[in-house]
């Protein structure tokens, strides 16, 4: 194959483009001999098949290291997704067993709790006093008094600080006892009918 040599200047814009499609180690007089080559259709020289056949390497071996890492991310994804399902039988067996309640607690509140025993919570709703049945021993958690009312844990702590609370959860309860919320030991009781 006879060959000419073609001088041609560029500006530095140019040449940085130039080398934006050169391959690694790829001289600028080899990239555009390889430019032109692809841009008229002609074969590829033999100094450039060493190119293309380090282009193929690097292909197998990026090809080669995602499949890798997708096979190693569809397999953790497969472990988180048991591991949810695990998680959402074994909540769902706690939450049908009545063995838990679950809600939002602040560290203030685990903090001043820690040290009440049972008798001091009894101590601290006698002395509540405030429109808290004395002739019930009923103390309600969230969750058994959100069944009696027929309605939502969730929705029965968002109502428990609003002024109408007690009017609203006597709406509510089947024998229109009407309810409030005891901070302390964070549990619900009726109100004593004598105002």
């Amino acid at each position: 194959m006879n060959t000419q040599v073609i001088s041609y200047r560029l500006s530095t814009e140019e040449v940085l483009q130039l080398r934006q499609k050169g391959l690694p180690r790829e001289s600028d007089s080899q990239i555009a001999q390889r430019l032109m080559r692809e841009a008229l259709g002609v074969s590829i020289s033999l100094s450039t098949k060493s190119t293309v056949t380090l282009d193929e390497r690097i292909e197998r071996i990026v090809e080669e290291k995602l499949s890798a890492f997708a096979a190693y991310q569809n397999d953790l994804l497969s472990r988180l997704q048991e591991r949810l399902q695990l998680t959402e039988s074994h909540l769902e067996e706690v939450l049908s067993t009545g063995e838990a309640q679950i809600s939002l607690v602040s560290v203030e509140s685990v903090d001043k709790t820690v040290d009440i025993t049972e008798e001091g919570k009894k101590g601290i709703v006698d002395t509540v006093g405030k429109n808290v049945d004395e002739t019930s021993d009923r103390l309600l958690s969230g969750v058994d008094l959100a069944k009696r009312l027929g309605v939502n844990p969730g929705t029965l702590s968002r109502n428990r600080g609003k002024p109408n609370f007690t009017q609203w959860s006597q709406g509510k309860d089947p024998e229109q006892l009407p309810w409030q919320y005891v901070s302390e030991v964070e549990r619900y009781a009726p109100v004593s009918s004598t105002n």
